[in-house]
């Protein structure tokens, strides 16, 4: 028996998702035009802050940016995406950055990269910020509706038809893959996504986080540090034998924007990961801090950032491959502990052992197109979709004949076994959860 699709849960967007999320980037843009017009101006000729307060005032205001920036950080971590607290500590990580970068500016020159980077970075940033915080709410919601009933086993779904319980169980026992649907059930909810690719790691380094959620905000930051590498090294690496560093650094950018859009989504939270310890070499960035020069700028561009490039287009699979420390690497990745292996089995108790971390999207009915099969109501009980596995997994190929299939719909499960081709499903076929 094979089960080559992908199953991954799929969740509608936040009401006036585009409106709230774009009012962020405004929000940056304004700060930004507010901060460079009365420094730019008003402060021109050192006029009103003079040449010394003027550096400890824009210390001052990186350190706002940090403390704001980091408080918003943490709320979300925290599951808090809803607090005002948090929503107002986003706005003014924007406003403070915007100050810092036109005091900067100032002191300096527009043309250096860590000032015009930033400066058209930001409103993006603020963007993705926004965005994260958005989804976070949707999919904490979610979350508390998939929890309700749940037990971690088929055999404990309830339905109001017993005839449709009775065939699910039927075609559940007839392959012998109870335990099979439980454990597609309990990554399935743990990762909200279930591949080939993923099922392989989890039985090479243990039960993993959520694989879907990606934050836009770390990868914008991640492009912010990757442009600026690149512009930075195209200034200053212009000895002889190191001018390939420009050209290794400009590729690389290129490559980790353009094909981070193109991964398969079971490895994109994986790759944002893995190019997220591109932040490990943040010293490099920071006037006035040793970081090697040249060299540094070798060992970071000829080594590091092609191994981590080739670490997140690999793939959590074979990235758990290399000996020792890659299965550590896929669980801290992952946000789990390196060091331990945890296993997915279903609470004898019916507690919800199998939810460590991985309840932050809801689940839906299966929808089976083209390659893969989403669940996309977020209101879906998970004995629906143990029922539409199990059926999914009587197919022995994923052809267009002899297809067994489970139809879901709002807290109700449909299952539909069709002989050689798709049927819509009828009245009698919902059963509530």
């Amino acid at each position: 028996m094979t089960w080559d699709k992908a199953i991954y849960m799929a969740t509608p967007p936040p009401p006036q998702f585009w409106a709230r999320s774009l009012r962020a980037c405004s929000w940056s843009m304004l700060m930004l035009g507010t901060c460079f017009s009365m420094v730019m101006v008003g402060n021109r000729e050192w006029r009103v802050v003079r040449e010394g307060p003027m550096v400890w005032l824009t210390l001052a205001f990186a350190v706002l940016t940090i403390l704001s920036a980091s408080t918003c950080a943490l709320l979300m971590w925290r599951q808090k995406y809803e607090w005002k607290v948090t929503q107002v500590a986003l706005f003014a990580s924007s406003a403070f950055l915007a100050a810092v970068l036109a005091a900067s500016t100032f002191q300096t020159s527009f043309q250096r990269p860590p000032n015009f980077v930033p400066f058209l970075m930001a409103p993006i940033i603020a963007w993705a910020m926004e965005c994260d915080r958005l989804l976070g709410i949707e999919a904490v919601k979610q979350a508390k509706q998939l929890r309700d009933g749940f037990t971690g086993r088929i055999r404990d779904a309830k339905t109001s038809n017993l005839a449709d319980g009775k065939r699910i169980r039927e075609i559940i026992a007839e392959n012998r893959a109870e335990a099979d649907v439980d454990k597609a059930v309990a990554v399935l909810l743990r990762m909200n996504l279930s591949t080939s690719e993923l099922r392989r790691a989890t039985a090479r380094v243990g039960a993993l986080g959520n694989a879907t959620s990606w934050s836009r905000a770390i990868f914008a930051i991640n492009m912010s540090f990757w442009i600026t590498a690149a512009f930075n090294t195209s200034i200053w690496r212009i000895e002889p034998g190191f001018q390939w560093v420009p050209f290794a650094a400009t590729a690389e950018a290129l490559i980790v924007g353009i094909g981070f859009q193109l991964l398969p989504r079971d490895r994109r939270a994986f790759a944002q990961s893995s190019g997220s310890l591109l932040l490990l070499f943040i010293p490099k960035f920071i006037p006035g801090v040793p970081a090697g020069g040249k060299w540094g700028d070798v060992i970071l561009h000829g080594v590091a950032v092609p191994l981590l490039i080739m670490m997140a287009f690999a793939g959590p699979s074979r990235t758990a491959r290399v000996p020792v420390l890659g299965p550590m690497l896929v669980r801290l990745l992952f946000g789990q502990h390196p060091c331990r292996f945890q296993r997915l089995e279903a609470a004898e108790d019916g507690s919800d052992s199998l939810q460590l971390q991985g309840l932050e999207s809801g689940a839906a009915h299966p929808r089976g197109s083209g390659d893969d099969t989403r669940f996309a109501d977020p209101t879906e009980s998970w004995a629906g979709m143990s029922a539409g596995i199990a059926a999914y997994m009587r197919r022995p190929r994923p052809a267009a004949d002899g297809a067994e299939i489970a139809q879901l719909s709002s807290w109700s499960v449909t299952a539909a076994a069709a002989a050689t081709e798709w049927r819509e499903p009828e009245e009698d076929d919902f059963v509530s959860i």
